[in-house]
């Protein structure tokens, strides 16, 4: 099989609600047998109650076998500030694995935000 490059998008977390002082994980990305996810950009938009204290942070889990073992298990890898009221936009990047999951975590102990995570990027095929 020839080795090709395929662009991705989706939104894995979209519209989610994450209670106070817990944690969302979107859907995974899981690529198949013989492709590898190879350069991910994530845009994450965070909306915080106006009455918020505290901000949100933004976690990962990576693996380089299907997801059997997490090489980054919930690695916090951007703390996103407060803007009480208001929503903020983030964006970072992820390189390489073949099975990664992208969570929000509300760090304030009263009140809900509400979370879209989305993705572009490539894949790599035929690898197998």
């Amino acid at each position: 099989m020839a080795l090709g490059i395929t662009k991705v998008t989706g939104t894995p977390l979209s519209a989610a609600s994450v209670s106070a002082s817990s944690t969302s994980w979107g859907t995974a990305l899981n690529a198949i047998a013989g492709e590898r996810f190879d350069h991910l950009v994530f845009q994450a938009s965070i909306t915080f109650d106006a009455s918020a204290t505290a901000g949100a942070v933004i976690h990962r889990r990576k693996s380089t076998d299907d997801g059997t073992t997490n090489t980054d298990v919930g690695t916090g890898i951007l703390s996103v500030d407060l803007s009480a009221g208001n929503t903020v936009v983030v964006e970072f990047e992820l390189v390489g694995g073949d099975y990664i999951e992208v969570g929000v975590e509300n760090e304030d102990a009263t009140y809900a935000l509400t979370a879209t995570v989305k993705y572009e990027g490539t894949k790599i095929t035929g690898l197998a």
